[in-house]
Order: structure tokens, then C-alpha cells, then sequence
């Protein structure tokens, strides 16, 4: 007990001293934009595909190493009724290289309502995975390539000083008397601007929280209800200079497991992780360092947790990782930038030196298919 409040002693002390936004290896700037804000009275085409590398390399008693390769292609139509309306109907889909099905096959579709000039409520569809921009012990990077396009209900809030995302992904859906349970996550991931300067320098606050539920009435499945709760709480402190920038973040990460019968190891742990960044034109690096204890995760990156996906008896109370991530990218074509990515992490508590790579190459283009259709305000 002593150990974790003088590990909480050392947050609240980086705090004081450096105010220290959520910073991740971002690849996301052609993508996050609001639909709602094209023309209305027009149909748009947007292609959007994904080919991707990404091996993990990892040797360690808690998760084993695994190598993603494919592409994603994502084309849909958009018509815009109304200037504060987008709907969106089209195909998504993901192969992996060296299968001859598709992983993943399905229609994909999308509401946006522009509700103010601040709120936008998203349905269908929504903008998820590396969207969202949680944090890695709350949310892995791996989720983007082996799990499904989210889907479900969306609000996006965007002012000077607030941008917040809450979503609910329902994953699994169940009608009476089927054998296995619902299954869905609720997130938000906000951030607060506390000052900022003229040049793109200051301090936020960044919040993230995402609860994983099974469970649902109406099935006949036995299996025990299970909902697991991860938050955070941080601090980022960032100066700009130029078209460099160069910050310190620092966060108190908590699991708790509120199921009415508890089936892990664990109930309850916390973490903390704390990172210096620096940011260019074209890279991206990060350098930094994670406690845990008795810390659980289920979407989270497992390399920052305690309880082993590899072994059911395999456990580790206390995690001690040192950590360096490093982005390059090359964006001489806007509408497909490549991005190279290399992280590490060490764990000297157990002599553990894991670390991935990869490619990512994403093209993204709207096309105008017909004009000035009729529409209402």
C-alpha cells in the first residue's frame, strides 16, 4: 500500500511541475472529418482503403506475438439532404494476406445529424478504434486490425476548450432464448483545454473511460455477467515552436471489475503512465514508462497488464515498463500518406525486450457524382 501512494505521490508532483493531452502516434488527420459538412444537395463518392503491416515481436509470458497484414477497403456513398444531415451507405471490408475469404464482409452505414454548431450525433457506423485517441492501456492499437468496424451510437462535441467522444459500440446483439449473451463497450474520451497561447502551446486535461459489458436478459446462456470499468485521468503539458512540439503527459489509470460474480484474479488495480513527446512535419516519438498493479484491461494493450492471456495461472501483481514509440511520416500526396512505425517496450523487472513494427498506407478521396438534387430545409 505504501507503494502505490508514493507512486501516486510521483503523478501528483509531475503534475504540479509540468501541467502535463492525450499524445499518440496519430495517423488519423485525413479521416476524422465531419460529413456533415459537405455541400447538401449533392451526392459524394468517398473511396477510402487501408493496407497495412504491423508485426509484433513480442516474447514475453503474457500475450504472444502476432503479425497483421491486409487491407481494409471502406467505399460509400454520401447524400446530403440538408446541410446538417449526412447519410451513408456502402461496403466495408478487411483480408488478411495469405487467406483467400474476407475476415471481415458487411454493409456499412452512417446518420450524422449535426444537432448544434458543437454537437454531432453519429449512428451506424461510427468513427472508431484509433479515433477515439484512448490510451494504449485502455485501449490497444491491435484493436484497429482484427476486430470489426464499430457500430452503434455516437455523440461528438466539439467547442474552443471541450472536444469530447462518447460512443456505445454494441458488439454482439441477442433475441430471446439465444445461447449467448450481449455483448457492447461504452467510451468517452475527452480533453480539456485549461490555457492555451497564440502558437499552439498549453496545458489539458485529458479523460478517458471505456466499460466492457456481457451480458443481457432474455438468453438462456449460463455464463456470468461480467462488466469491467478502465479510466484515466491525466494531465498534458505542451509547448510549440514553430512546426515542432514538445510536452510532457502524465496519467492515473484504474481498473475495476463491478460484475455481480467476479471471475478474474483481480478486482481492482491502477496504473500510472507517463510519457515525454516530441512532434514534427514528419515524425512522431515518444518515450516513456508504466506501473501497474494488479492492473486488467480487456480491450487494452496486454503488455501493460497483470494477468496472462497466454496461461490461466499466469499472473504478474507488478508491472514495470519502459517504453519508446516512433511514427515517420510521409505525406508528399495528401490523399495517401504513409506512415512507418517502430515501438519497444522493456520490462527490467523480468528481463522482457518486446517491440513491433510496421507500414501503414491509407488512400481517401471524395468524388461529387450529382449536383443540386432537390432537398429540405
Amino acid at each position: 500500500m505504501n507503494g502505490r501512494f508514493s507512486i501516486l505521490f510521483l503523478f501528483i508532483i509531475c503534475f504540479l511541475n509540468y501541467s502535463s493531452a492525450q499524445f499518440l502516434l496519430d495517423t488519423t488527420e485525413i479521416e476524422h472529418y465531419n460529413d456533415t459538412c459537405l455541400k447538401a444537395k449533392n451526392i459524394y463518392l468517398n473511396l477510402k482503403m487501408q493496407s497495412f503491416l504491423r508485426n509484433n515481436e513480442y516474447f514475453n509470458e503474457l500475450y504472444d506475438g502476432i503479425t497483421f497484414i491486409g487491407s481494409n477497403a471502406n467505399p460509400y456513398i454520401i447524400y446530403k439532404p440538408h446541410r446538417n444531415i449526412a447519410l451513408s451507405i456502402g461496403w466495408y471490408g478487411r483480408i488478411f494476406n495469405g487467406r483467400k475469404q474476407l475476415y471481415i464482409n458487411q454493409i456499412f452505414y452512417r446518420l450524422q445529424y449535426q444537432l448544434s454548431p458543437n454537437v454531432q450525433l453519429v449512428m451506424g457506423h461510427t468513427y472508431g478504434h484509433d479515433q477515439h485517441k484512448v490510451i494504449e492501456p485502455i485501449y490497444s492499437l491491435d484493436n484497429f486490425y482484427f476486430q470489426n468496424p464499430e457500430s452503434g451510437l455516437q455523440f461528438l462535441y466539439n467547442s474552443k476548450n471541450i472536444k469530447s467522444d462518447l460512443w456505445l459500440n454494441w458488439q454482439k446483439f441477442i433475441l430471446p432464448g439465444e445461447e449467448f449473451k450481449e455483448e457492447f463497450v461504452i467510451g468517452n474520451s475527452s480533453s480539456v483545454q485549461l490555457y492555451k497561447t497564440s502558437n499552439g502551446s498549453g496545458i489539458k486535461i485529458p479523460v478517458n473511460f471505456v466499460a466492457k459489458h456481457k451480458g443481457g436478459q432474455g438468453t438462456i446462456s449460463l455464463s456470468p455477467l461480467q462488466t469491467y470499468f478502465n479510466w484515466s485521468l491525466g494531465a498534458d503539458w505542451a509547448f510549440k515552436n514553430n512546426h515542432h512540439l514538445v510536452g510532457i503527459q502524465s496519467y492515473y489509470v484504474q481498473f475495476n471489475d463491478v460484475s455481480d460474480n467476479k471471475i478474474l484474479r483481480y478486482t481492482d488495480g491502477y496504473g500510472i503512465y507517463s510519457n515525454t513527446y516530441f512532434q514534427s512535419r514528419s515524425w512522431q516519438i515518444i518515450a516513456g514508462y508504466w506501473f501497474g498493479e494488479y492492473y486488467v484491461a480487456p480491450l487494452g494493450e496486454p503488455l501493460y497488464q497483470s494477468l496472462s492471456k497466454k496461461y490461466v495461472n499466469y499472473q504478474e501483481p507488478q508491472k514495470n515498463l519502459i517504453l519508446l514509440k516512433v511514427q515517420y511520416s510521409y505525406k508528399s500526396i495528401k490523399q495517401c500518406p504513409i506512415y512507418v512505425q517502430f515501438a519497444c517496450y522493456y520490462d527490467y523487472q523480468r528481463g522482457y525486450f518486446d517491440f513491433s513494427y510496421g507500414i501503414l498506407l491509407k488512400f481517401s478521396e471524395k468524388f461529387i457524382v450529382l449536383k443540386d438534387l432537390a432537398t429540405f430545409e
